[in-house]
This record gives C-alpha cells, sequence and structure tokens, in this order.
C-alpha cells in the first residue's frame, strides 16, 4: 500500500476541479485505460464503488499506477471492515451511500477523508459531529439545489458534495448553489462509453463536465 494522501489533499483537490468520477462496473483489466483517459483531460479524483467485481484489486492498481497524478477513493462503502479493506488497498479517500459512525472513526484513525452520505439535517449534524469535514448529499436530484442553498445557511462551515442524478443539465446549478463538487458515474464514465471502449467520447465528455463546473464557479 502507498502512502495514503493527506485528507486537506483530497479536499483541496475536490475544491479545485469540482468533480469525482465514480467508476462501477468497470473491469479491472480495462479499468487503467479509463482512468488514463480522465486524467489526460484533467480529472484527479477517481472513485472505484465497491459493489463492482474486484474492486479492492483495482484500487491497489490505480493506486500504483497513477501514484502522484491521481487520487484513488473508494465508494458504497457501508461498514468498518470495508472501509479497513479499502484504505489498505490503497484508497486516500472513501465515500459512503449512509451516514455510519464506525466507518467514520475508522476513515479519521486512518488519516483519510470520508464523505458520508446524507440525507437529512438530523444527518447532517451526526456527521458533523463525528468528525466529518465534506458531506455527500444523496441522492442530490431528489433533494435538489435550494435543498442544499437552505443546509449551507443552516449549517456554519458545511461543504457538500452533490451525488445523485448528477448530468450536465445541471452541474452547474448544483455548484452555483454552493457545492465543493460533484460526483458522477454512469453519466460520465456510462457503459455506453466504457463498454464500447469509446475512450474520444470519454475524453470529450470529461472536459465538458470540468468546462461546465468551472464556468459555473467563474460566475458564483
Amino acid at each position: 500500500m502507498k502512502n495514503q494522501a493527506a485528507p486537506s489533499a483530497v479536499f483541496d483537490a475536490i475544491r479545485d476541479t469540482g468533480l469525482i468520477s465514480i467508476l462501477r462496473g468497470v473491469d479491472s483489466g480495462k479499468i487503467c485505460d479509463v482512468v488514463d483517459i480522465m486524467s489526460q483531460t484533467g480529472i484527479q479524483l477517481v472513485e472505484v464503488s465497491l459493489d463492482t467485481p474486484d474492486a479492492l484489486q483495482s484500487i491497489q492498481k490505480l493506486s500504483r499506477t497513477f501514484a502522484g497524478d491521481l487520487l484513488i477513493g473508494a465508494g458504497t462503502v457501508l461498514d468498518r471492515e470495508t472501509a479497513q479493506q479499502a484504505i489498505s488497498a490503497g484508497a486516500e479517500f472513501v465515500l459512503s451511500p449512509t451516514l455510519d459512525i464506525p466507518v467514520v472513526a475508522c476513515c479519521i484513525e486512518n488519516g483519510v477523508l470520508l464523505i458520508p452520505g446524507v440525507f437529512s439535517p438530523s444527518e447532517i449534524a451526526l456527521a458533523k459531529a463525528a468528525g466529518a469535514v465534506l458531506v455527500k448529499v444523496f441522492p442530490a436530484n431528489l433533494l435538489g439545489t435550494d435543498y442544499v442553498r437552505k443546509m449551507l445557511d443552516l449549517f456554519v462551515n458545511l461543504e457538500i458534495l452533490a451525488v445523485g442524478g448528477i448530468d450536465l443539465n445541471n452541474i452547474g446549478a448544483f455548484i452555483s448553489a454552493g457545492t465543493l463538487g460533484a460526483g458522477i458515474g454512469s453519466k460520465l464514465a456510462g457503459r455506453d462509453i466504457v463498454g464500447f471502449q469509446d475512450y474520444e467520447l470519454l475524453g470529450r465528455r470529461t472536459k465538458q463536465y470540468l468546462q461546465k463546473i468551472q464556468l459555473a464557479k467563474s460566475t458564483t
């Protein structure tokens, strides 16, 4: 396992680029090719969802191949044991669809940034009390940009990552609402691209997302 990046470095990369690419169902034999294309277009953070076959192997492979160039994380982490396995494989940040306090504790103990999934103000309060510095509003498309604005008004020093249903049509609105960034899965590296190895389209789509994000940041 390589040395993990400091949580602050991961946080800064999210703030700078505004985008985490979520890879789900990508074959471990192709994943380096997919990530290489995205890295060439400006992606700095890649999450491998743990409901993908051989996910831990993919995390280990990516963390070694792109050491110093990209930050590799694990997603769909549901319990402490799985969080520890992902960190041991080289994950430099961890995302969960839910708030699980033992997972928060595991990541803090290992010096890894955790982004827990939250849906309600109560969950946000619990996440902050447990030590989370960034929460994942999920599913963001159901909660909407007004919810994001209200939570940012309600909680001091709250940082939000929007995940779930984010696409080219609404990502700018979520950035303008105040989110630190967004996590994007199938709308960026879905089966329509990865399955057919259409890497030209993958690179073009990645650039479109990054341009939308930077445009929204520049006008906010």
